[in-house]
């Protein structure tokens, strides 16, 4: 009998925290009722994970494979491990992943107890994206020759695509390697016949 609920041979019951049950009497199929029958059943019910923190490092430049994935966990037993392909595969990482290429990982830890948990609500996990930052590059280059034999009035302006930016507002150029004192209008004058390499970084170094 469980609250006072005869349920046969098999009782099922789906408790929120861990209990136990005490067996306080057995009826049979003629309906006879054996009293002072003891017996206890503890049903154990496991914490559920606390995904306190997830930082994420995008690659830092085009299909590089430095991103890194930093997951903090608490409220099951020890240790942790930890899986960022959805509990196919498992790694004892203290929580960090290295060396990502740009993708989609979908984070899971097991703990003490063989219980795997997923970030998300199952069985549907929520994907984690490391971001491919597009590749710098230039693509359109305006000369102005300089006006006479020996002269230093010539005129280069460059543009250029793509990169990180978030922390400048804008890509960096220079020319001939003289990276300290790139700009970024890319335009470059006083310049004389000859050839000059061109140069476009972003705020990764790429």
């Amino acid at each position: 009998t469980e609250n006072n609920y005869t349920s046969g041979a098999n009782i099922i019951v789906t408790p929120f925290a861990t209990t136990t049950y005490t067996l306080v009497s057995v009826t049979d199929a003629n309906g006879c009722t054996s009293g002072g029958v003891s017996g206890t059943a503890t049903i154990t019910v496991n914490p559920v994970i606390s995904w306190d923190a997830i930082t994420l490092y995008n690659v830092n430049c085009h299909d590089e494979t430095n991103g890194k994935i930093e997951v903090l966990v608490s409220g099951t037993p020890l240790p942790y491990l930890y899986s960022k392909d959805s509990a196919r595969t498992w790694e004892n990482n203290g929580g960090t992943f290295d060396n990502l290429a740009a993708g989609n990982y979908y984070l899971a830890v097991k703990d003490g107890n063989n219980c795997i948990h997923i970030l998300g609500v199952p069985p549907v996990a929520i994907a984690i994206p490391i971001l491919n930052p597009d590749k710098v590059e230039i693509t359109n280059v305006t000369l102005t020759h300089p006006t006479c034999n020996g002269d230093a009035d010539g005129i280069i302006s460059v543009t250029g695509i793509g990169g990180e930016t978030t922390s400048s507002g804008s890509l960096r150029y220079f020319i001939d390697n003289d990276i300290l004192n790139a700009n970024t209008t890319g335009l470059f004058n006083g310049l004389t016949a000859g050839d000059h390499i061109l140069s476009v970084i972003d705020d990764n170094d790429c």
